[in-house]
């Protein structure tokens, strides 16, 4: 149910402003809607509508992941690789060691 649905508005289109008065808010009488968010600045930062669509520029929180403390939108730094493994090593690790054209001798 939308929004204009739940407070049974028969006016459209639907709209509700911010402070600013930049659109929050917006839906037709077909009930397409839309929901935007702005910084103080005015930048838009987040977007969405009732077909799926989201664009999320949010500033990310920080986040513990498996007990690393990560800043929100920062890639991961990369660690030095614990075993070192050649091409040819990873291959015969994983999927055994090739047999040569003349089988198995």
């Amino acid at each position: 149910m939308t929004i204009a649905q739940r407070l049974n508005i028969k006016d459209f289109p639907f709209v509700v402003r911010d402070s600013g008065g930049r659109i929050i808010y917006y839906e037709n009488s077909h009930h397409f809607w839309e929901i935007n968010e702005y910084e103080q600045s005015g930048k838009q930062i987040y977007y969405e509508n009732s077909e799926g669509l989201i664009e999320d520029y949010r500033p990310k929180p920080e986040a513990n992941i498996l007990g690393h403390w990560h800043k929100g939108g920062d890639e991961s730094p990369q660690e030095e690789p614990k075993v070192k493994l050649t091409q040819s090593e990873f291959k015969n690790a994983f999927f055994g060691k090739a047999k040569s054209k003349g089988g198995d001798k």
